[in-house]
């Protein structure tokens, strides 16, 4: 991976690409001049009465070593591990009464209380994938950040929980992020679409949005406030809380 400093020569080194990408994201995205500050409670109670509107409840019961380990199982050996230095492989391996071990303190951090998650889980390791390929400049990389291993298995294993109310309330059209859709849900009654007008020599026109870098500039507290009032259950909203006030980046 090379990036380009600001004199126009390259770079290849891992602490000039950290820098310059770092400094990128920060002046031009997270503190761009003249970026309006969020307001939560206001935007909380512009949009919560509507989303209380189509709450559903949810309601999950005590983590059980047998479900994270049946997470771990559906991992692929080469899934890139975080920061605590486990492997895939290495986790997928670890006896049953690890993970019932590992199921007990995750209960006990989504209860009340002030049991919270060990720093080592909730630091992540930031990659920037390329958005296309050989793109060179900060702002053309994706960040993606790796959580622990230990992490992951919490939240998949709570949201596979969750699958069944996600789709009690996500509209039809929502099929990014919903367990059971996907894009083919939007594109193939697009291509249906289009080739019927094809054959019946029709018009057919369309709008393509893309609000840029939106999920970077997503409030996550504020989403789990939403996600609140949709109806989850306050252990997954506990976990995700104390997550992220202790989240780190990397």
């Amino acid at each position: 991976c090379f990036l380009k400093r600001d004199n126009g020569s390259w770079t290849g080194a891992l602490d000039e690409l950290q820098e310059i990408t770092e400094e990128a994201w920060r002046s031009k995205i997270y503190n761009k001049p003249g970026r309006p500050t969020v307001d939560r409670g206001h935007v909380h109670a512009k949009y919560s009465p509507a989303l209380q509107q189509i709450r559903q409840p949810c309601t999950v019961n005590d983590l059980a070593g047998a479900d994270l380990r049946a997470t771990a199982r559906g991992w692929a050996t080469w899934k890139a591990g975080g920061l605590d230095g486990w492997s895939a492989q290495q986790f997928k391996e670890l006896p049953e009464e690890h993970f019932d071990w590992l199921a007990q303190m995750l209960n006990a951090i989504e209860q009340e209380g002030d049991c919270e998650w060990p720093q080592t889980c909730v630091d992540g390791n930031m990659v920037m994938i390329p958005k296309a390929s050989g793109a060179q400049d900060p702002l053309g990389q994706r960040p993606i950040t790796l959580m622990s291993l230990a992490y992951r298995a919490w939240s998949t294993t709570r949201a596979r929980q969750c699958a069944e109310w996600m789709r009690s309330w996500a509209p039809s059209f929502l099929t990014g992020g919903v367990p059971g859709r996907g894009p083919e849900d939007t594109w193939a009654p697009l291509a249906v679409r289009a080739e019927i007008a094809r054959l019946e020599g029709s018009g057919l026109a369309g709008l393509s949005v893309d609000l840029y870098k939106y999920f970077d500039l997503v409030d996550p507290l504020m989403a789990v406030g939403f996600l609140e009032d949709l109806g989850l259950d306050e252990r997954v909203s506990r976990g995700l809380r104390k997550m992220y006030a202790h989240h780190r980046r990397f």
